[in-house]
């Protein structure tokens, strides 16, 4: 049984429990991406700093290659909205070497472009594998993790990822003030302060900016 074909069969178990969510294939997505190479891991749900936010950072040894973003069974990668759409805008900018799948699609980016997608089940009346698409889905993976980090070799370039990353941080810091109802971290602490003696109505996204501008001027960063 070819990797892709142990995925997909790991996928349509998971998906015929009827409970599933997003992250319930997180596991086959991961063992599927670590398994590509010998000195490949996938690793999932990140430390959150700087670009922590995608569901994956894929390393080969120690050297990150590239970023998996993992959708629903069933959302459509062309047509998303909302905080998703907003979130896919940033990861273009900011990642060179990415990839948006929800299992059964397969977007390809490089330097925030698609070159390349691959189809390898239907979602009709449940899970239809195409085993067809296999070899090819497989081949772009490895072509995915042989990626070498980029040469900045411009101000321009430069500038482009800076303000990129500066966007991925922004997405970081917003997931945890939304998570952290209770303000239990540092970060939830200063809001709570931040609200209660400065600007009363002030946004968790609001905040975000101005954490992120106040840490770039302590850090010298103009």
């Amino acid at each position: 049984m070819s990797a892709i074909s142990d995925f997909i069969s790991k996928v349509q178990a998971v998906h015929k429990t009827g409970a599933a969510t997003e992250h319930s294939y997180r596991s086959a997505l991961e063992t599927l991406l670590s398994g590509l190479e010998e000195d490949t891991t996938a690793l999932n749900e990140p430390k959150r700093v700087k670009c922590g936010a995608p569901d994956f950072i894929v390393q080969r040894g120690e050297i990150v290659v590239g970023h998996v973003e993992a959708k629903d069974i069933g959302l459509d990668l062309r047509a998303m909205k909302d905080t998703n759409k907003e979130q896919q805008q940033r990861y273009l900018k900011a990642l060179p070497n990415l990839v948006y799948t929800n299992c059964l699609d397969w977007d390809f980016y490089r330097d925030g472009e698609r070159f390349a997608s691959v189809t390898v089940a239907d979602y009709l009346m449940g899970i239809q594998p195409k085993p067809e698409e296999y070899d090819r889905l497989e081949h772009l993976l490895r072509e995915f993790i042989a990626q070498k980090p980029q040469t900045i070799t411009s101000t321009e370039k430069l500038a482009k990822m800076m303000a990129g990353k500066a966007g991925l941080i922004k997405d970081v810091l917003f997931k945890v003030l939304r998570e952290d109802t209770q303000f239990r971290t540092d970060l939830g602490g200063q809001y709570k302060a931040f609200r209660e003696h400065l600007i009363h109505d002030i946004k968790p996204e609001d905040f975000a900016d101005i954490y992120e501008l106040c840490r770039n001027l302590g850090d010298g960063v103009i």
